[in-house]
């Protein structure tokens, strides 16, 4: 009798265990869709910037004390480091409304 609702509560858990790893598979699946959907964007994005703005350098946009405007404003270095990043950061900054 013991070995018999053993066995019932191991074949239960096991059975919820599965289902756990298949939504795990699923969310990382998805999760991997997004980050290479996002990857082509990124990649499409960096050759519009570099066709239409072969020559850009943020010198136009120092601070009076020589940092980049970017590096001033921007919340996270890795962002202020890729001209996409850059751009996105400026939009962002343009965007914003005097508190």
């Amino acid at each position: 009798m013991k070995l018999n609702d053993e066995f019932r509560r191991l074949k239960v858990e096991n059975s919820k265990l599965i289902s756990q790893n298949a939504c795990t598979e699923i969310s990382l699946a998805k999760s991997k869709a997004d980050n290479f959907a996002k990857l082509e964007e990124v990649k499409s994005l960096q050759s519009v910037i570099n066709l239409l703005a072969p020559g850009y350098s943020d010198k136009n946009n120092q601070s009076d004390d020589g940092r980049s405007l970017l590096q001033v404003n921007a919340p996270d270095s890795h962002v202020k480091s890729s001209p996409i990043g850059a751009l996105h950061v400026e939009k962002i900054m343009s965007q914003r409304t005097p508190l």
